[in-house]
Formats: C-alpha cells, structure tokens, sequence
C-alpha cells in the first residue's frame, strides 16, 4: 500500500515518464500542473511537470545547454580510445603518437604561468591505473579532456574493465567548480554481463552500511554489485 504522498512526474521530450522525488527544476524549462490519481484503493497527489522547449530566450536554457556540452568531455575521455579512433579516424594515429610533444611543448611554452605548468603533467603514471604498453588509454583521455589547455585537475582514472570492475574517472573540474565522478557505461562483453543480471535484489544491507533509507526498496543485481565495487574503490 502506498503512503498519502507527494510524487512528482516529469515528462521528458519523448513522453516518457521519470519519477524523482524533489527534482531540482527551474520554472521556465518546465510547467506543472496537478493532478489526483488513483492507486488501488488509495488517492495520491500528482503533480505532472512538462519540459518546454528549450529556446535561446531562456537564460536557464542556454545554461543548461551549456552545462551539458561541457560535461559531454567527461563520458567522452572515460571511452578513451576506442571512441577517439571512432570519431577520428584519419587523424587518430599522428595526434596520439605526438600528443606527448605537443603537451610538452604546451608547456614550455607557458613555463612561466605555474598553474599551467602543474597541469601540463596532470594524469602521471600513479593516478592511471590499466593503460596498455602504449599508453593509448591516457593519450586519449587526454585528448578528449585537453587537460593542457582547461583547468581540469585529474585525481583517478581506471580503465581495467571485468565483470566485477568498471572504468571510471574522478576529475577535478575549475570551470564549473565541481567534482566529477564519471562511470563508463555498457562497452565491453563484460559490462553486457552485468546488464543481464536481472535478478532484484533488496538494498536494505546496503543501505544500512552507506547510510541511507532503503525500506522495501530493491535495486538491479549487476548495478547494485557494480556500485558497491565503485564505493569501496573510491573510498581505498
């Protein structure tokens, strides 16, 4: 049974519906109306939030849209090479085998500016951990985050990938002020392993260790395990 309660339902551009429970909306990207709505024998109150279409005389919009391209590097750089050759082709070999130059010489360059040369070295071999031989998974990351050039700070990366381990990144981002926690999503066969662990499992042990509330909740078994690895990788 559920409990007389507040639930708020958001309509994304394909109509299809999310529930959060307090999501953090700005009025001029989406309008609400309420709505009663029956569950059994129980009356919840709804309230049903549509987005608008995002226009360029919305200042939220613009913002949002903002936000979104420059996080997009993140996801982007924890795909490391195999999504570099993919979106670069032609260009991948001779940026990557030169990219170690081009960074040093960057870095010359602006010797007498301190922070850039702090970032010029930012990723060193303790804080990669998985690269192969060539260091293809590093070049790349790199690429994508142009850590040389933005100040982004990179605390970890880790690109082992087994059923039990997924690649990750935490970076430091400046520009937005913002810890950045990125998790590769399904790649590998390894990751579609996971994904077929379809077994629900409760989140009550879970909760209790994290600190959360979790009553009669359960959680996807392969996400649930994948996230327990992450928690205690990032808290080692």
């Amino acid at each position: 049974m559920l409990p007389n309660t507040t639930v708020d339902h958001i309509v994304d551009p394909m109509q299809r519906w999310h529930i959060t429970q307090s999501p953090q909306v700005r009025p001029s990207i989406l309008s609400f109306r309420s709505q009663r709505i029956s569950i059994g024998d129980q009356k919840v109150e709804t309230r049903i939030a549509v987005r608008n279409v995002l226009t360029k005389e919305s200042s939220e919009a613009l913002l949002a849209i903002k936000q979104a391209v420059w996080f997009m590097r993140y996801p982007m750089a924890i795909n490391t090479w195999k999504l570099y050759v993919f979106l670069n082709p032609i260009s991948c070999v001779p940026r990557c085998t030169t990219a170690p130059c081009r960074y040093r010489q960057q870095h010359d360059y602006r010797g007498n500016n301190k922070r850039a040369e702090e970032m010029a070295n930012t990723v060193v071999e303790e804080q990669f951990i998985g690269d192969n031989l060539f260091g293809f998974h590093r070049t790349a990351f790199m690429e994508f985050l142009q850590v040389e050039k933005y100040p982004i700070d990179v605390a970890y990366v880790q690109v082992n990938n087994t059923v039990e381990i997924a690649p990750y990144c935490i970076c430091v981002d400046h520009v937005w002020k913002t810890v950045v926690v990125c998790i590769r999503g399904s790649l590998s066969l390894e990751d579609y392993a996971i994904n077929v662990m379809l077994d629900s499992v409760p989140m009550d042990e879970v909760a209790a260790q994290y600190g959360f509330e979790a009553s009669d909740d359960y959680c996807h078994k392969g996400f649930l395990e994948r996230a327990k690895w992450l928690c205690n990788d990032i808290e080692e």
